[in-house]
């Protein structure tokens, strides 16, 4: 499990709150990172999603995306490794 800013998640609700006693209806994603990592999310990893409202299939953008200046034919790809979201042994370190 990587080492991460205990005061992070208060932060972030604080300025989550700040907004809305501001009238915004956003809210701010977080790494939950109290949870071990078990795999790598789909949302990062699939190349097609469904939509939860229509349930029609759609394009992941956080798949591969266009490089516009290179021409309307060239995307980026994608070397996702599974073995990088697992969490080492005790005393061990990930790949990074």
């Amino acid at each position: 499990m990587p080492t991460f800013p205990h005061w992070h998640r208060l932060l972030v609700v604080q300025v989550e709150n700040a907004l809305k006693r501001r009238g915004s209806p956003v809210g701010i994603p977080y790494w939950e990172w109290t949870k071990p990592n078990t795999h790598i999310p789909d949302l990062l990893d699939a190349e097609k999603y469904v939509d939860p409202h229509t349930g029609e299939e759609h394009h992941n953008p956080f798949h591969d995306a266009a490089v516009a200046f290179l021409g309307p034919k060239v995307h980026t790809s994608r070397d996702v490794q599974e073995s990088l979201s697992h969490s080492p042994a005790w005393g061990d370190h990930t790949e990074l």
